[in-house]
């Protein structure tokens, strides 16, 4: 999904929103993912914004891009590795802000 899919760009949720969707309707998912069940990774605070108002989990890369203050984001993370998906893993499933 890029900015050319959709009518209104980060911080808008319609990005994230039809992304899921897509996914969806790809798997046939039953029933399906529901936006709480996921973890967007993001690099900007708009882009946590936009994750955070389509009800999705956010995982925030620590830089320039992202505000810690906003507080968008569930965890924030130096990069990705696999401490990191083990963190992303467990909000995901927990449903739980850390």
């Amino acid at each position: 999904m890029s900015i050319d899919d959709v009518r209104h760009g980060k911080p808008d949720p319609e990005g994230f929103t039809r992304a899921l969707a897509q996914l969806n309707a790809v798997t046939g998912a039953d029933p399906p993912i529901e936006p709480r069940q996921t973890v967007a990774v993001e690099d900007a605070t708009g882009g946590a914004q936009a994750a955070r108002a389509a009800g999705m989990r956010v995982a925030a890369i620590r830089g320039m891009g992202y505000d810690p203050a906003s507080g968008y984001a569930d965890i924030v993370i130096d990069r990705l590795d696999p401490a990191a998906l083990d963190l992303m893993l467990a909000i995901g499933s927990t449903g739980q802000r850390q």
